[in-house]
């Protein structure tokens, strides 16, 4: 119940369905993804708790050209400490992420096809 070890996965929301701009982050994200789900099942009853935050764009040097808003690191470190502490598995931090997985549950068929899209089609 009050387990001190996790696996915690900081995850891009992108990690849900590619991005053509960040094509293998994306992917080697969506792997770690799956491989989270899978190691929640073998780490059942061991007292490892799993967790996936998925994020959107971070406030460092290598997003500066994405528009906020943007989740600082801090931020993100909060909310994951918050989350363990409440024992969630799913995490989503920041309103890009938000907007982004409210959308992917609605139809990832849709969201794939934006994302595909080039700028200003």
């Amino acid at each position: 119940m009050n387990s001190a070890c996790a696996w915690v996965n900081l995850l891009s929301v992108y990690a849900l369905s590619n991005w053509p701009a960040y094509g293998s982050t994306s992917a080697s994200q969506a792997a770690a993804y799956s491989l989270s789900q899978c190691l929640r099942g073998e780490f059942h009853g061991s007292g490892v708790k799993v967790l996936n935050a998925l994020f959107g764009p971070l406030e460092e040097d290598w997003r500066q050209h994405l528009p906020p808003p943007k989740v600082t690191p801090e931020g993100l470190a909060k909310a994951v400490v918050g989350a363990l502490q409440q024992g969630l598995e799913e995490l989503t931090v920041g309103a890009v992420a938000e907007d982004f997985l409210t959308r992917w549950k609605q139809d990832p068929r849709v969201l794939a096809r934006e994302l595909t899209q080039p700028e200003g089609a």
